[in-house]
């Protein structure tokens, strides 16, 4: 039984699931963040983010200390300060006057290492930490989508670019601090594999990701438009042409990355069908 249930592929999907159920999660933890702001006012969200950003970082770093004692000796401070600089700007970027936004950092530094987590038994090195941090920041913007269905929150470009930051963030910690680095992936073999093709697919993607965010802003108090999931369509045609194309060590972080921001075209969808407001 125990080791049906920690089957890397089994690992894999409970990782993805954890994740998803994470933003869920982070989308319903308003109201707590109300009570403790009504509680001890807005203050305490000027330093509880601080404290569990780098709370959850020193824990995380003490749980795995035990392990890769020889890998862990050639961590380069100068990344862990990247990384902790990442998340430093993620703290800065909320408005002022909504200091409560500033938990999503320690929310997103814990997301990035769930999705680590459950990418790394098809990826390792540059390549888990690239698609561990953008998977992370695609889910941030699923988030922000979500609360633009409720009528008491809001869809936010600053608050995206903060989950961004603090994805990227925890993302460069958890792959400096060699945690979930098992050694060789696990991915299929792979023929032909062209980076040029790689490359170019990554950089559409995020462009259509890009494109399709940008715009709702303009749109609060109506519905979602369709024009802008265009190019998210597109590249969905991209996908599934090239995707044999892809380099073998990127092939699984950039089918997870392409499904979670195809997602993204649901949105307007279940919008305009329900007549949904977008908030």
């Amino acid at each position: 039984m125990f080791n049906r249930w920690f089957r890397p592929n089994t690992c894999l999907a409970l990782g993805y699931a954890l994740s998803a159920v994470l933003v869920l999660v982070y989308v319903n933890m308003f109201p707590l963040w109300k009570l403790l702001s009504d509680r001890w006012g807005r203050e305490v969200f000027v330093i509880l983010p601080i404290v569990l950003s780098l709370g959850s970082i020193i824990v995380v770093g003490i749980i795995f200390s035990g392990r890769q004692q020889k890998a862990r000796s050639t961590v380069k401070k100068s990344v862990l300060i990247a990384g902790l600089v990442f998340c430093a700007i993620a703290l800065v970027i909320p408005d002022p006057q909504f200091p409560v936004k500033r938990i999503h950092v320690a929310e997103y530094v814990l997301l990035s290492l769930v999705v680590r987590f459950a990418m790394s038994f098809k990826l390792q090195g540059a390549a888990l930490l690239f698609f561990s941090a953008g998977f992370a920041s695609v889910l941030g913007v699923h988030e922000e989508l979500l609360q633009g269905w409720h009528p008491s929150r809001t869809y936010g470009l600053r608050d995206i670019t903060v989950n961004t930051f603090a994805s990227f963030g925890g993302a460069i910690i958890w792959h400096e601090l060699k945690i979930f680095s098992w050694g060789k992936p696990l991915f299929d073999k792979q023929t032909l594999p062209s980076k040029n093709c790689s490359s170019v697919y990554l950089v559409w993607l995020i462009a259509s990701v890009v494109v399709f965010i940008l715009p709702l802003v303009l749109f609060r108090g109506s519905t979602i438009p369709y024009w802008p999931a265009m190019p998210l369509i597109g590249t969905i045609v991209y996908f599934s042409l090239y995707k044999d194309q892809f380099i073998t060590s990127w092939k699984h972080g950039m089918a997870a990355l392409s499904v979670v921001s195809f997602a993204l075209i649901l949105y307007p969808i279940i919008n305009n069908v329900n007549a949904l407001l977008f908030f």
